[in-house]
């Protein structure tokens, strides 16, 4: 009938009536066809008609919801590598390091082939690991907890570090912050890594 699939046209009352009509007419027509013995018959089409919007209107959903994340991962993309502070992204499961910011390498002097087969505590002193691997634990089992102070090895200068769980492909993951305590005021965040904060916190 017209309007369906490939067929021209718009469906409508007047229109059905006319193609059966015409499609009457053709089959009355030939000699093999006895014209008291056509049977016309129809099915309603509105339940098919109304999945098939359902189906659509889904599949703009579901596209929207794909350009509204990759919207989200390109700014939390820009301010990871933008961040003037040290950042880094562990695996929650093992605290191994997963990615970090040109920031971090510089300071724990990572390089590019040390990511996920380093754990995170090896670059600090031996009491440090120590209180980075149970504060870890605790983030990871509670989602939070209170930033800890550490230092790397041979230097005096001390570190804030705080941490945040959040989930990325099912895999749980921890966003790590490294403030120096020489910096000033290390209880709140820059304006960059509020940005990121928000950012992560709103990737699905």
């Amino acid at each position: 009938y017209r309007g369906d699939g490939a067929s021209e046209g718009s469906p409508g009352g007047s229109a059905l009536v006319a193609d059966a009509q015409l499609i009457y007419d053709a089959m009355a027509a030939r000699p093999d066809v006895d014209r008291r013995r056509i049977v016309a018959f129809g099915r309603e089409l509105r339940a098919i008609s109304l999945l098939q919007q359902k189906l659509v209107d889904a599949q703009q959903a579901m596209e929207r919801e794909y350009a509204r994340v990759r919207g989200a991962e390109t700014r939390y993309r820009l301010l990871f590598q933008l961040s003037d502070e040290p950042v880094i992204i562990l695996d929650a499961s093992n605290f191994k390091v997963v990615e970090f910011n040109p920031a971090a390498s510089r300071l724990l002097r990572l390089g590019p082939k040390k990511t996920s087969s380093r754990a995170f505590m090896d670059a600090f002193d031996g009491a440090s690991a120590s209180i980075l691997q149970s504060f870890f634990s605790t983030v990871r089992t509670k989602g939070k907890a209170d930033p800890v102070r550490v230092s790397l090895p041979g230097d005096p200068a001390k570190f804030t570090i705080s941490a945040s769980l959040f989930r990325q492909d099912s895999a749980a993951q921890m966003l790590v912050r490294i403030v120096p305590e020489a910096g000033g005021d290390t209880s709140s965040a820059r304006p960059s890594m509020v940005s990121l904060n928000t950012v992560m916190d709103r990737i699905p």
